[in-house]
């Protein structure tokens, strides 16, 4: 049985904005400029390797005399990608955090990220079948050195990060090679440019007001709690859209799974490490069900309706669900996704008075970071993972026209029809003063049109004759 792995292929659905970050932020001017109001994120070295290759501008690259926009000029061509908002319409940010990238500039979904999530699923889910006592509660820390009074280095066992260490290494394994996930292997998923979206992240805040707890926003320029989220400033960030699809692979080993004694990983490794995808399914809704009623809880006891909404569309879609697996993970899932919420009530007061964790007297956590969607309801890094599906090819849309149409649906609460086909669309593209935009624009609306057979048979009404008649004789 030695290298026999037993792999299954799965489609990985973004649910809700997600952002893994590089690291990175990229700068307006430096590592992107402003096309028609949507950012386009600028690949220099391609961009600077066409203009030397045809010695164009040599003195200024070579001097450094030079602006990002007018490279992109000279070089004739965009190297790079496009960034439309998420949603409604926004200034293009002077910074914005960086979606993690592979050398094609392809944004990916790590492996480790996805494994990461799975194991914080399993850990909660076996600590909560474990009655009072258990002998594994007793590894963790019941007490910690006052910080104040040890030397310059403090043990990572002091640490707040650590805290569970000694309790996941008894359970997964004490080091990788006798971990049992070395048993589940998770590729990366790779995904494509036209898939990522400018979100604007805000923050929503606990506070205590006259006595009495509040929801208010975080100004993250002031560090000021304010009453209304439009007054506040938060950040901008690449995320993949929801609707976004790739491909995932997991594979089961079953050559270190047919005898765990063989490879000294735990023997109640069996009990953690769902052999299949039907019981690791099952593993991940039950963890996914209690993180969404914790936040549905918590949203509606601060009476903030629109994530309460967001949050429960999702429990209901996972309760309806009998294939998907629903998972958070990354950047803004907060301690609830990327912790886990595992600890039952005295285990987290513990540690929260062991580590003084928030703020005495306040819920643990207090902050959420929710995407703008018409108002901040978008909770981030929701995936499903689901039966593998070949996504259908798709006609490649222009992001100009897929954030016009969206601001015209969002301002006339109207359906995605009656903004493609009215006059607000065609006025907008008409005042367009970039050739090459208004060009390409145009050919994405005449194809949309044509897919409903509007261009050679428009459907009645005065919007959609004067819209048609602004586009034919605006056509070059």
């Amino acid at each position: 049985m030695k290298g026999q792995t037993e792999t299954l292929k799965l489609t990985v659905e973004v649910l809700t904005p997600l952002h893994i970050g590089s690291g990175e932020e990229l700068r307006l001017n430096l590592d992107y400029i402003e096309r028609g109001s949507i950012p386009l994120v600028v690949d220099r070295q391609r961009t600077l390797d066409v203009l030397v290759s045809g010695d164009q501008a040599l003195d200024k690259v070579i001097t450094g005399d030079w602006n990002l926009a007018e490279l992109v000029k000279l070089a004739c061509q965009d190297f790079g990608y496009p960034l439309p908002v998420l949603a409604g319409k926004n200034e293009t940010p002077e910074a914005l955090r960086e979606q993690i990238k592979d050398a094609e500039f392809r944004p990916y979904m790590p492996g480790s990220s996805i494994k990461g999530a799975i194991r914080t699923a399993l850990l909660a889910e076996w600590f909560g079948k474990q009655p009072a006592g258990d002998s594994h509660q007793s590894l963790l820390p019941h007490w910690v050195p006052d910080r104040k009074n040890l030397k310059k280095h403090v043990p990572s066992e002091k640490r707040p990060a650590f805290a569970a260490a000694r309790l996941t290494q008894s359970l997964f394994g004490n080091t990788p090679n006798r971990d049992i996930l070395r048993a589940l292997q998770v590729s990366d998923v790779h995904f494509q440019a036209t898939d990522l979206r400018l979100a604007d992240i805000r923050w929503l805040n606990i506070v205590r007001d006259k006595g009495k707890e509040k929801a208010w926003w975080r100004d993250m320029s002031s560090k000021k709690n304010l009453d209304k989220w439009s007054e506040t400033k938060g950040l901008h960030a690449e995320t993949l859209a929801p609707h976004s699809e790739a491909s995932l692979t997991l594979g089961w080993d079953r050559f270190l799974l047919s005898d765990l004694t063989k490879w000294s990983a735990p023997a109640h490794g069996v009990e953690l490490l769902p052999t299949d995808f039907s019981g690791l399914r099952k593993v991940l809704n039950s963890h996914s069900d209690r993180i969404l009623k914790n936040e549905i809880a918590f949203f509606d006891q601060y009476q903030v309706a629109p994530p309460k909404q967001q949050l429960q569309k999702l429990l209901n879609q996972m309760q309806q669900d009998s294939e998907g697996a629903y998972l958070r993970l990354a950047w803004g899932s907060g301690w609830r996704g990327m912790t886990g919420d595992w600890l039952d009530a005295p285990n987290l007061s513990t540690m929260r008075e062991l580590y003084q964790l928030g703020r005495q007297n306040m819920p643990f956590p207090k902050t959420r970071r929710l995407a703008v969607q018409g108002t901040p309801c978008l909770p981030l890094g929701w995936v499903r993972l689901g039966p593998w599906r070949q996504k259908a090819a798709t006609v490649q849309r222009h992001p100009w026209v897929e954030q016009a149409l969206d601001e015209i649906q969002q301002k006339n609460r109207c359906q995605p029809d009656e903004a493609l086909r009215g006059v607000q669309l065609a006025n907008a593209w008409q005042s367009l003063s970039d050739p090459e935009l208004k060009a390409a624009a145009l050919a994405d609306i005449q194809a949309r049109w044509r897919e409903k057979g509007w261009w050679d048979q428009p459907p009645p009404g005065k919007s959609t004759k004067k819209a048609l008649t602004i586009y034919q004789e605006g056509a070059p």
